[in-house]
């Protein structure tokens, strides 16, 4: 039996998620689709509209290779993040870097802003650029030193898991401020009605709120990994349209 593919709801199992995507659906009725295929243990499992991965996750806690691609960049950093396994190990360099990536920032807030800043809408200037100087050393720390905001890039295949774990945290700290702004659909967040209305949160409150982002996710990450699958030969997640798939996947599954 396949079972529903609606998600419990997130007011019942909040701590249970890393993400709340409108779009998603339960890792239960995955794993009972893939299981009733009855595929080969060396089949690679592909989701051409990955969203927020859950496909990418099962297939990988089932042992599958998998590809995942969605057209929206945030979804594929959502994605890549879910798939991080938070061993004891990997949690000392969770934490270790996270000192490292609050140092960098609090040293560098003079990083120009974007032209046309998108936090802005909700925030201050000034908390605006702490979050912007967070983001950036972020990507500096685990990305590149050539920085560029991932709604500019056309591929994300730089993004290693880690990377992602931190963005995601940034993401899930600024909703967290910005609560009085979110809509009916939980996914999405309102644009501040007049300029009166944004917040002003200070930089060393903004990386109390990240460092609490962090255990929570490494919590929900432990508990939703504990069994992970050992046996999956690789995972791709990246940035594509549906009607363009990359022409590499060929290659990759020969």
């Amino acid at each position: 039996m396949i079972r529903s593919p609606k998600r419990d709801l997130p007011s019942r199992r909040r701590s249970a998620n890393l993400y709340h995507y409108y779009a998603g659906f339960s890792p239960k009725f995955v794993k009972d689709v893939i299981a009733a295929l009855n595929i080969d243990n060396g089949s690679v499992i592909m989701d051409p509209w990955n969203g927020s991965g859950t496909t990418t996750q099962v297939a990988r806690d089932m042992g599958f290779s998998a590809i995942g691609f969605d057209i929206n960049p945030v979804m594929v950093i959502v994605a890549k993040a879910m798939i991080l396994n938070c061993s004891l190990d990997n949690k000392r360099k969770i934490l270790n870097d996270l000192d490292s990536i609050i140092e960098i920032a609090a040293t560098a807030q003079n990083w120009s802003a974007p032209d046309d800043e998108p936090l802005d809408s909700w925030l201050e200037s000034e908390s605006a650029r702490y979050f912007r100087s967070l983001e950036k050393a972020i990507y500096h720390s685990q990305v590149s030193d050539d920085y560029c905001p991932i709604y500019a890039k056309n591929k994300l295949e730089s993004f290693s898991s880690l990377a992602s774990f931190y963005y995601l945290a940034l993401f899930r700290t600024l909703r967290g401020f910005l609560t009085m702004h979110i809509s009916s659909n939980p996914t999405w967040i309102k644009m501040s009605s007049a300029k009166r209305d944004c917040i002003n949160p200070s930089f060393d409150l903004i990386c109390i709120e990240l460092k609490k982002q962090i255990h929570n996710m490494i919590n929900i990450n432990i508990l939703n990994n504990a069994h992970p699958g050992s046996n999956s030969e690789f995972i791709i997640i990246d940035r594509a349209s549906s009607d363009s798939i990359p022409c590499q996947i060929h290659l990759l599954t020969q």
